[in-house]
């Protein structure tokens, strides 16, 4: 008979003639050591720079930090650098072909106020949007009612001249957009008063009380460097800025080193050179002045 003999610690068991064999439990591991050498040998072979990486380490994200890494360090390529220096030269000749617009529309709205004269006919001006305005409230509602009125007043002794000459008691341009006056005033460096900015919206310049002796001409806002460099020759500094041409040289113009709560600037006869005196305390106030007076030069009394 056999004796019972219970199993040894450690795995070991005893055989019929009493020798121990050990148990052979190490076959499973050597197996997936066997499968693991051969994945990291097959990733060798492709040039994986991450083959040599434990398990473990892979497990902790350690490809996507080697991923940010690679995109600090990396200089910027050539094509890039080119691509953003060719969007800046667009973006800076661009520019200058919006300086230039601005020139071509002054023309293009003289030609279709030429137009607009030869066949007498009166448009109707459209107020711009509330937003696009300087000033909490519309100021020209005085103007839009006496460009209402018939031309043919028989009160009006120049009315013959004008009707003969095939000419409007007022000859006004089309207005601009905010864009073009931002434009603007970059180009002379100051801010337009808010009532000299609402005026062009509507109506970018023009004449108001033509006769056989001239009239009263309203500078666009787009032509205030072509009037200073042109007709004044550079006799006009600042502070002073020209915006109403009256004719043989004589201007009114804003005092740009002055301004009120609203920031309107006052306007003062320049003549021959030399300034005269103040005319009024607004751009819009000087305009209602001169409805007022039917056109006449109110400035000259006193």
């Amino acid at each position: 008979m056999i004796p019972y003999a219970p199993p040894t610690q450690g795995g070991a068991t005893t055989s019929r003639n009493g020798n121990t064999d050990k148990k052979k439990t190490s076959t499973g591991k050597k197996t997936s050591t066997s499968k693991t050498s051969k994945k990291v040998s097959a990733s060798k072979a492709k040039g994986d720079p991450g083959a040599d990486e434990p398990p473990a380490e892979k497990a902790k994200g350690s490809a996507p930090k080697r991923k940010a890494v690679v995109k600090i360090v990396s200089p910027k390529s050539t094509s890039d650098r080119m691509a953003k220096l060719a969007e800046q030269a667009v973006w800076r000749i661009s520019s200058e072909k919006t300086l230039g617009q601005i020139l071509a529309l002054d023309e293009r709205a003289q030609e279709i106020e030429d137009q607009r004269t030869s066949e007498l006919v009166v448009e109707e001006s459209v107020a711009p949007e509330a937003a696009s305005r300087r000033s909490s409230r519309d100021q020209y509602a005085f103007l839009r009612a006496e460009l209402a009125r018939p031309e043919d007043d028989p009160q009006d002794p120049h009315y013959p001249w004008r009707y003969s000459s095939k000419r409007l008691r007022h000859e006004l341009s089309p207005g601009t957009s905010a864009e073009v006056l931002a434009t603007v005033e970059e180009r002379i460096s100051l801010k337009l008063p808010p009532s000299y900015w609402d005026f062009s919206l509507e109506w970018c310049g023009g004449q108001f009380y033509t006769t056989g002796d001239g009239s009263f001409r309203v500078i666009p806002a787009t032509e205030i460097l072509n009037e200073v460099r042109g007709p004044l020759c550079d006799r006009m500094t600042r502070p002073f800025l020209p915006i109403v041409d009256l004719g043989c040289g004589d201007y009114l113009a804003l005092d740009m080193s002055k301004s009120n709560r609203a920031g309107e600037h006052p306007v003062y006869w320049w003549y021959g050179g030399d300034v005269k005196k103040k005319v009024a305390d607004s751009f819009a106030l000087w305009l209602k002045k001169l409805v007022e007076s039917s056109g006449e030069p109110y400035w000259w009394d006193g």
